[in-house]
Formats: C-alpha cells, sequence, structure tokens
C-alpha cells in the first residue's frame, strides 16, 4: 500500500466532542517516505446550520474570541460555506471508504482527542449516538507525541500556506512527522 498513513486536521469553535465543527481535511501520506498524495479532502461547514439544528452542538466564546484575533477572514470563510454538516459528514465518510485499503489506514490527528474526538463527536450530534468510528481505532496515531520526540524539527520548519486552513495544517503536519521519523531512524 503506497499510502500507509491519513492525516486528518478539523477547525472547530471548541474544544470538546460535541462542538461544531467548521472544516475537515484529511491527506493521504506515507508515513515512511514522506510521499503525500494529491487525492485529498477538504470541506468547510456552514456554523449556522449546526448551532440552530437542534441537535446540540456546542460553541465556545472563548474559541470564537480566539478565531477573531488570529484569522477572522479565514474564520468567515469557513462558518458561513454553503455546505450543511450532514453532507459534509456523509462525503468524509465516503472519501474515507474510498481509499485504497481503507481498513488498513494509520489515522493521524494533531491529538487523537482533539481532531479525531471531536470528529467522533461531531458524528454522534450528526446522525445519533449510535454513531461507530469509521476508521479502525486501534490504528489511531497522535502527531503531538511523535513531535515531542524531536521538537527542534516542528519548531524549525517554515509553515507554508495558511494556518488553520485545515488542509495546509495537514500538509505541514505530515512534513514534520516524517522528518521526525527519518531523524529517529524508526519505521513505523
Amino acid at each position: 500500500m503506497k499510502y500507509t498513513d491519513l492525516m486528518i486536521d478539523i477547525e472547530t469553535l471548541g474544544r470538546t466532542p460535541g462542538c461544531a465543527v467548521i472544516q475537515i481535511a484529511a491527506v493521504p501520506f506515507n508515513i515512511n517516505t514522506g510521499e503525500i498524495s494529491s487525492n485529498v479532502f477538504k470541506m468547510s461547514i456552514n456554523l449556522d446550520g449546526q448551532l440552530k439544528s437542534g441537535k446540540g452542538f456546542t460553541y465556545c466564546s472563548n474559541t470564537y474570541k480566539w478565531w477573531q484575533k488570529e484569522n477572522p477572514t479565514l474564520f468567515k470563510q469557513l462558518s458561513k460555506s454553503n455546505n450543511h454538516y450532514v453532507t459534509v459528514g456523509a462525503e468524509f465518510q465516503k472519501y474515507f471508504r474510498g481509499l485504497k485499503d481503507s481498513q488498513n489506514i494509520r489515522v493521524w490527528g494533531n491529538s487523537n482527542r482533539f481532531d479525531l474526538g471531536i470528529i467522533e463527536g461531531w458524528y454522534q450530534k450528526s446522525i445519533g449516538s449510535k454513531f461507530q468510528p469509521f476508521w479502525n481505532t486501534w490504528l489511531e496515531r497522535d502527531v503531538r507525541t511523535l513531535s515531542s520526540l524531536k521538537p527542534s524539527i516542528k519548531s524549525g520548519l517554515k509553515f507554508v500556506g495558511t494556518k488553520h486552513n485545515a488542509i495546509d495544517d495537514c500538509k505541514h503536519q505530515i512534513k514534520y512527522c516524517y522528518l521526525t521519523v527519518k531523524a529517529l531512524k524508526i519505521k513505523i
């Protein structure tokens, strides 16, 4: 399998499962070679549709304030999307299942309980509490743990793109994860 890994990044309006998500991105890659697929997933999600849905999506005012300070233009672009949360959820699941050998792909988040945990909670709010992750949870991997083994790699790597745009965050995380694995002379 050429792409053994999938980097997932999300942009949210909170830090706990069940909060509103305004962007999901995913990029297939190979942690051992650094090769990145062009078959990426990136969709923004309308915020009002989630908050007015009656499904109980949460919203953190501190996260909103952070967005207004960090990049209000990007926040507006993502949160005012025409994409309904149900559509994005279905499209992401379809994308993942369409990946070659998807049940054997290691799924990476920049902290499993943030990206992957929030996505799981978001799906539970979207389609019900019976939701089970469509990825194999025993293949979840944590970017922060790996990068903490050689923190100078992450801190020394120039960011390309727009910070907090999930697709650019995915590509940046892939770069420093690959460089960390290479520097440690390990194979994952």
